[in-house]
């Protein structure tokens, strides 16, 4: 029987490698059902055989989806992180992520807003998907 893919994807399993070591991550973003995220629970841990690991989790019934290779530089400003991506088959993007201490989601989203204004600079339209999205040619 062929599966459907849900309307919203909310949540994924990825496997990272990259120069410094490979990863294990699970995110569930939030809103669940919204089209338009907001932020996410993500949990992580380093994977010390990530072979190893994908045959694990393909005889678990997970099957690859999507390959999201990219180039990033960071900086850090204070409880921000500005990355500059380069998604190989899709462009360049800059990706804000608030990592400081915030009483909430609209707390921290005003805050980030408000370090983005304050940077003075010209950025393109917001995207709200994910890399995978976007090399899936999905919405959400």
């Amino acid at each position: 029987m062929k599966e459907i893919a849900p309307t919203v994807i909310s949540e994924w399993l990825r496997i990272r490698t990259e120069a410094r070591g490979s990863s294990l991550n699970y995110k569930l973003w939030h809103p669940h059902e919204a089209t338009i995220k907001t932020h996410a629970d993500e949990y992580e841990t380093t994977v010390g055989d990530p072979a190893a690991l994908r045959r694990l989790v393909e005889a678990l019934g997970f099957t690859p989806l999507v390959t999201v290779d990219k180039t990033r530089t960071t900086w850090r400003l204070p409880e921000v992180e500005v990355a500059l991506d380069h998604l190989a088959g899709a462009g360049h993007y800059v990706e804000f992520e608030f990592t400081g201490d915030a009483t909430g989601v609209d707390d921290a989203t005003a805050r980030l807003e408000k370090v983005i204004a304050d940077l003075g600079v010209e950025l393109g339209p917001r995207v709200h998907r994910g890399y995978p999205h976007i090399l899936l040619g999905r919405d959400h």
